[in-house]
């Protein structure tokens, strides 16, 4: 059997006061990476279906 992992990430493109928000690029990265490199069959699904936001503050 395969070794798999589900990584759910948010579609919120705004927080309560009406900020910008959205998925935090190095808390998707670094798990990412650890998993592949450890042979892993990694899915990627967001709460909504769809596109999923990057919080401008983490790029």
């Amino acid at each position: 059997m395969s070794k798999q992992v589900l990584i759910v990430v948010t579609n919120h493109t705004t927080i309560t006061d009406g900020q910008k928000t959205g998925l935090w690029l190095e808390e998707f990265a670094v798990p990412y990476n650890i998993f592949k490199e450890k042979g892993y069959n990694i899915e990627v699904t967001s709460i909504r279906g769809g596109d999923v936001p990057l919080d401008p503050n983490s790029l």
